[in-house]
């Protein structure tokens, strides 16, 4: 996405890979990139998968618009990330977007990907900078409050009992009849709900 420090994104993806880590994933921190984001985000996505990954989270921390984020010197639109997912069949694909307006992704991916997580709706700003006032329920973080509350509860799952409940009844498919869910999105899923 970006390389505003200011903003805390490269605090976001440091947090997201550190959680992701903890959590036994294996992951691939891409650089913000430089120049043609478009290019250098899609060509590392297919270096992952030309080595065998068929099980993807897309994370981007970015300043955002309507289906779009600053990548590099350019942008990167939802439809971008439509057709890079449809031109991987194969693969499955999770995506968490820290952007404001970040749900205008959520209806141009909800039937190509296993989960979406957005920083905020269609509409509003995302909260970039982390003000880490009186009232926040996390003063020690770094980075943007969305992605520094979801990383936080993401480090909190392998001690937590709640969590791996919630975790285990999302794999097995509970209450009976729903079919489960592969543990990556069940664990987002747990922590999105607990940072909310």
């Amino acid at each position: 996405g970006s390389n505003d420090a200011r903003a805390g994104f490269l605090d976001d993806v440091d947090g997201m890979e550190r959680a992701i880590k903890a959590l036994k994933h294996t992951t691939t921190k891409i650089k913000p990139p430089a120049a043609n984001g478009k290019t250098e985000f899609e060509a590392a996505v297919k270096a992952a998968i030309t080595d065998g990954c068929k099980n993807v989270l897309l994370y981007i921390a970015s300043h955002g618009s309507k289906e779009s984020v600053t990548m590099g010197s350019g942008s990167y639109t939802a439809a971008d990330m439509k057709k890079l997912i449809e031109a991987n069949p194969t693969v499955t694909f999770k995506v968490v977007i820290q952007a404001c307006k970040s749900g205008s992704w959520v209806e141009p991916l909800k039937d190509k990907v296993e989960i979406i997580e957005t920083a905020t709706d269609s509409t509003k700003s995302s909260y970039s900078a982390d003000p880490d006032t009186a009232s926040d329920p996390n003063p020690a973080d770094k980075g943007s409050e969305f992605t520094s509350g979801l990383v936080e509860d993401l480090e909190l799952i392998p001690n937590s009992p709640v969590a791996q409940i919630f975790i285990q009844q999302c794999m097995m498919g509970f209450p009976p009849l729903i079919s489960g869910k592969p543990p990556l999105v069940c664990q987002l899923e747990w922590a999105y709900r607990s940072a909310v």
